[in-house]
């Protein structure tokens, strides 16, 4: 947490080192560029690029932030996909067979769970068709986010094997 802080302050020196390194000409300033000139004339009344940036930081701020963490969570679905396609060549396996293999005897869904999901969720108005077709919906909604947890934890057991940086 601490380093995505640092990342994302590193990144705003960046972005505010970048715009006042542009022409310091008014004139030849136009919208968006960066720089600190007139981007808007309201009869005697101007205003320069560097008040707009000021208006618009802590809207900047949270975009650099989340674009810093889509960076992140790329990274790591990428890394799981390389550990897990070499652990597939390595059993000479595709991917989903390994990971089916891993949740194949966890990876159940009681009628009790889709009774008691059902009676939570019954009268939701994206639930349609007989009860029957809802609970079924529902039984594979379920199944589908204990794989998606089982797959999870089997990737974090694969990591364990593999120097992973990153940087």
């Amino acid at each position: 947490m601490r380093l995505k802080g640092i990342f994302v302050c590193f990144v705003w020196l960046i972005v505010l080192g970048c715009s006042k390194n542009k022409s310091q000409d008014a004139k030849s300033s136009s919208f968006g560029e960066g720089g600190h000139g007139v981007v808007a004339k309201i009869n005697d009344k101007t205003i320069t690029d560097a008040e707009v940036e000021k208006k618009i930081m802590g809207q900047l701020f949270s975009i650099q932030e989340r674009i810093y963490d889509m960076k992140k969570e790329a990274i790591e679905e990428m890394v799981n996909e390389h550990i897990l396609s070499s652990e597939a060549k390595k059993a000479n396996k595709t991917e989903e067979q390994l990971v089916d293999e891993y949740s194949k005897t966890q990876a159940t869904v009681t009628d009790d769970e889709v009774t008691k999901f059902y009676e939570r969720v019954k009268d939701n108005p994206r639930l349609t068709g007989s009860d029957e077709d809802k609970k079924n919906k529902i039984k594979e909604y379920l199944l589908d986010k204990k794989k998606s947890r089982l797959k999870m934890q089997y990737m974090e057991e694969l990591r364990k094997n593999y120097k992973v940086e990153v940087i």
